[in-house]
């Protein structure tokens, strides 16, 4: 039983983790997450 939940503490650890470095990634020096899309076959994107 402990283990199951130390391995849910570590799940959520990792996706919080993730999340910070991803906020702090894309907020740093100016830089902008934009969604680039192109036209693709039969003008599906």
């Amino acid at each position: 039983m402990l283990r199951r939940y130390g391995l849910l503490a570590l799940g959520l650890i990792l996706i919080l983790a993730g999340s910070v470095l991803a906020h702090a990634v894309q907020t740093t020096h100016g830089v902008t997450v934009t969604d680039v899309r192109f036209a693709g076959d039969k003008g599906s994107s």
